[in-house]
């Protein structure tokens, strides 16, 4: 367990993608959770990238990460804050979409600490809101470089697996 204090933590999420000039695919996909302790300390991060995907499905996928390294490192209640409502609604009424493989991650890790989801305003002047914005642009932008340059991404232990459930690295 990492400085869990009071059993609960709150996550800032926020997801970029850019498409470059290819309108028909997707160069960068990037999902960031900033976590924060209960005195509004920043304790961690995690961020979450790859070439494929949408904006929506970053913003989920940031949203999930914050999931799966709340449980990891031992928390019961998780407080997140995000500025997509889509994501909000989505996982909150089990909407089946075009990502309902991640809905269907949402449900199953519902059962494994108490979430809550709020949405903030983009743009508010929310210091940690602004700063999980701040990065997942730099790290979307700078993608195409670090794979060009064979340069590994640095992306923190704590992840949700695409295909099920969250890990932890061992890099």
């Amino acid at each position: 367990m990492i400085g869990n204090k009071y059993n609960k933590i709150k996550a800032y999420t926020d997801g970029s993608c850019w498409n470059g000039h290819d309108f028909d695919r997707v160069t960068a996909m990037v999902g960031v959770a900033l976590m924060i302790d209960l005195e509004d300390n920043l304790l961690d991060y995690v961020i979450h990238a790859s070439n494929h995907g949408s904006s929506t499905r970053a913003e989920m996928i940031a949203v999930l990460s914050a999931i799966g390294y709340a449980i990891l490192t031992g928390y019961e209640e998780i407080e997140i804050y995000t500025d997509s409502k889509y994501t909000i609604k989505t996982f909150n009424n089990y909407i089946k979409d075009k990502n309902h493989d991640l809905t269907l991650r949402y449900i199953s890790l519902r059962k494994k600490i108490k979430i809550d989801m709020l949405y903030v305003n983009r743009n508010s002047g929310d210091t940690y809101n602004e700063m999980a914005d701040e990065m997942a642009g730099i790290v979307r932008k700078n993608m195409d470089e670090f794979l060009a340059k064979n340069v590994k991404i640095p992306i923190h232990k704590y992840m949700v697996n695409e295909t099920s459930r969250p890990t932890e690295r061992r890099d």
